[in-house]
């Protein structure tokens, strides 16, 4: 495959360039099957934005050989909706339109959805009470609450900016494969670029995901086992990202944020996010030597008997309750208590259970994290 010349930062091969780098992408690691149905989850931003477009390119008949086959079966395109917590409900609407004007199905899934099973079936709710360091989940079967209802009261049980993001991050991942299984696609195609993959490198680790790390730095990682998870975009910048898009002239549809106009401060993400792209400004290797010593790393998560957490469906330390007891003053509650309850620990990650320590009061998840 020749690799095209780019002409400056704005040239007319840019667009080419870009192509190029997706189609390596696509064939590193394993090959993909041909006429494999792909999922393309597109939240709005930039990057999304930039893979839709390069995805309805990269899918689109080749004029100079009509006959040849495309590599994808079926492509979808898939907008999470969190206006229930975020507002801007006209997004998914946009969004629609984008992949319509592409010739792609759009499938919009709301972040409250998440409260039911897959099936649609109420599994309950779960409840997160107790001391911080040794909280319980105690489960109900039924509940009189709409899953809008219960979205917002998890969302007004979150006391930090940090823990609402990441719960609405962790519910958008788990819509997205939702959604690939129901609509039948084994490939899932995020816009993450190394910017955000360097800033999400130091921001996960500092809350407690840092054993997960190999899983979500690898090219194909084998998580979840039956959806594959590629991200094209993994070699390029966000500034490369926003002259592609000037450049092809790509609309975007950017939906604030818990932090949208407040200060860096406001949480870890946003925190790192300034961070980094502030040493990126003196220091442009700044993003590439974080991803490569990232990927050094091996915690052993990788491993088929390595237990998932039943939140995020990420890996799982076993010990991680024994290191938290040695660095935390405890609370003994009553055996029959904590035979009734089981404790957060025995079944969500360090990073959940850390999610579940920044709240105020008891804190309602779904209830198929508990499925007994």
């Amino acid at each position: 495959m020749p690799r095209p010349q780019t002409q400056g930062e704005g040239g007319p091969n840019i667009i080419d360039a870009l192509l190029y780098k997706f189609r390596l992408a696509l064939m590193r690691g394993a090959p993909l099957s041909d006429g494999a149905n792909v999922l393309v989850a597109v939240s709005g931003g930039p990057s999304s934005c930039c893979l839709l477009e390069v995805m309805k390119r990269f899918h689109a008949i080749d004029p100079a050989n009509p006959r040849k086959p495309r590599k994808f079966g079926k492509v979808i395109v898939c907008y999470v909706d969190p206006s229930a917590v975020l507002g801007y409900p006209e997004t998914a609407g946009q969004i629609a339109e984008a992949a319509a004007a592409a010739d792609f199905q759009c499938v919009t899934v709301t972040l409250e959805s998440m409260f039911l099973n897959a099936d649609e079936s109420d599994p309950g709710v779960v409840n997160v009470d107790g001391p911080s360091t040794e909280a319980t989940l105690v489960k109900s079967a039924t509940s009189s609450l709409s899953p809008n209802e219960r979205l917002q009261q998890c969302f007004q049980s979150l006391g930090t900016a940090t823990a609402k993001e990441d719960m609405i991050d962790l519910l958008t991942n788990k819509a997205i494969l939702r959604a690939a299984r129901r609509a039948g696609c084994t490939l899932v195609l995020r816009g993450d670029t190394s910017t955000r993959m360097a800033v999400n490198t130091v921001a996960q680790t500092s809350k407690g995901l840092g054993f997960a790390m190999p899983t979500e730095m690898a090219e194909r990682p084998t998580w979840p086992a039956d959806i594959e998870v590629v991200r094209p975009l993994r070699d390029l910048s966000a500034k490369q990202i926003a002259i592609f898009n000037r450049t092809a002239k790509v609309e975007t549809f950017v939906t604030p944020g818990v932090t949208t106009g407040m200060p860096a401060k406001a949480s870890i993400d946003r925190l790192t996010e300034a961070f980094v792209v502030g040493l990126v400004k003196d220091f442009p290797m700044t993003v590439n030597t974080v991803l490569r010593t990232a990927m050094k790393v091996r915690t052993g998560c990788e491993e088929k008997e390595t237990p998932r957490c039943t939140f995020c469906d990420g890996p799982m330390q076993e010990d991680s309750q024994d290191w938290r007891t040695k660095h935390t003053v405890t609370q003994l509650q009553p055996t029959s208590e904590q035979d009734a309850n089981p404790p957060a620990a025995s079944v969500l990650c360090y990073g959940c259970q850390n999610l579940c320590r920044d709240r105020k009061g008891a804190l309602m998840l779904p209830g198929y994290i508990l499925p007994h």
